[in-house]
């Protein structure tokens, strides 16, 4: 899969790394709904039943930036 890197907001990159630390996570608890929105725009995650999540294309470019080491050191 190639991802092409879309500039985003500082929120749309906090919930990026809280979707992928924390896992689905519901609507009450992202950190930004317009940060949620803007991945969800860049198809970097999807919206279900009142919970956002990564994409594949989302996992991707998580798997090549600093925060996936973050997971690693949990």
């Amino acid at each position: 899969m190639n991802t092409t890197i879309k500039p985003m907001s500082t929120s749309a990159f906090a919930v990026l790394e809280q979707l992928f630390l924390v896992g689905p996570t519901w609507d009450g608890n992202v950190i930004s709904k317009q940060g949620r929105d803007e991945l969800i725009e860049y198809d970097y995650a999807f919206r279900v039943d009142g919970y956002a999540s990564l994409t594949p294309k989302g996992v991707e470019l998580v798997t090549r930036s600093e925060i996936a080491h973050k997971k690693e050191r949990r």
